[in-house]
Parts: C-alpha cells; structure tokens; sequence
C-alpha cells in the first residue's frame, strides 16, 4: 500500500467508512472527523510512518490530501 492507501484506510476506520468514500478534497469535517477523531487519525498515523505531528500541524489538515502532503514531507525529513 502507498502512503495515500494507508491514510485513507486509517481514517476510513476511525470514522466507520470505507478508504473509497474518502475523496481527495472533500473536507474530513464533512465525514464526521472532529477533534477527538482527528487525534485518535493522527496517533495511528504517527504510528504507522513513525513521525510526530504537533497541534498547529493538525490544525491546518481539513482534507485527505493535505493529510497526505504533510505525511511525505515528514517522511522525507526524516529520509
């Protein structure tokens, strides 16, 4: 699985949906993703690519694909 497939699994779980509901752009606030949600998406992520991402990066991710962006580039980092 690449890192899209694996983020989009991740939320689908925490939110009861399936990865292929989760569209690019879509704000996850429309899913259902609130604040305890998100936290409990970010500890799985961080997990899973072990990164670390602090609150005023988790402020500033509304959609799949900016979770993603933020994802490569801290793996990157760490490259």
């Amino acid at each position: 699985m690449n890192t899209e497939q694996i983020i989009r699994q991740e939320i689908g779980t925490v939110l009861a949906l399936s990865a292929e509901q989760i569209l690019l752009d879509k704000p996850l606030i429309e899913y259902g993703l609130d604040s305890v949600r998100t936290m409990d998406v970010v500890a799985g992520i961080e997990d899973m690519f072990d990164i670390e991402i602090d609150e005023m990066e988790m402020a500033t991710l509304h959609t799949l694909r900016q979770v993603i962006a933020l994802v490569e580039q801290k793996t990157q980092e760490l490259a």
